[in-house]
């Protein structure tokens, strides 16, 4: 998975949508992957664009806007701290 990641990123693409890419790392070991992306993603001034599917709603402070899905239906939209501030289910996730 791991590998998939970083060909990925060595494309230097201007969008880049990762579904679950590390699902069979530790919680530790995904938030260190997960820096080292996103730096890497924007070495040298590069900012792509980059939809990132997580089962974990606390990765959602890494990243500048958090979509939230329940049932297949859009339900919460905006940044970590907006949705934390708000009773929906981003907040009960992290509860």
């Amino acid at each position: 998975q791991k590998l998939d990641v970083a060909r990925a990123l060595l494309k230097r693409p201007d969008f880049l949508i990762l579904n679950r890419p590390l699902s069979a790392l530790d919680q530790r070991m995904q938030d260190k992957v997960l820096q080292n992306v996103l730096e890497e993603a924007r070495r040298d001034g590069h900012s792509p664009a980059i939809v990132w599917v997580v089962t974990n709603p606390a990765m959602g402070m890494m990243f500048d806007r958090v979509v939230v899905f329940d049932s297949g239906q859009l339900v919460e939209d905006g940044t970590h701290e907006t949705l934390l501030a708000e009773s929906g289910i981003f907040k009960e996730l992290l509860s």
